[in-house]
């Protein structure tokens, strides 16, 4: 008598990519529609989210560098790439 049972997963939270450092950071550079440094996207993220860092600039900066949704202009400068 093996039954198949439809088992529900309780507690567990499927975050948005909205709510991520890559996806807050993404969202300002589309809207700024021009070239940012990290120092004032990090700004801007902390006003909307806490980022649980010891160092946000440094979290928000990886985020940006691995992102193929931008490109590196020079040293701590990114834009949106679509």
């Amino acid at each position: 008598m093996n039954k198949s049972k439809n088992l529900k997963i309780v507690g567990i939270r499927s975050s948005s990519s909205n709510d991520t450092i890559h996806g807050i950071a993404i969202k300002i550079l589309k809207q700024s529609g021009k070239p940012m440094r990290v120092v004032e996207i990090t700004n801007k993220i902390l006003k909307i989210k806490k980022i649980n860092s010891k160092t946000p600039l440094n979290s928000v900066s990886a985020a940006l560098q691995t992102s193929k949704h931008t490109i590196r202009l020079e040293h701590g400068l990114y834009k949106y790439q679509k």
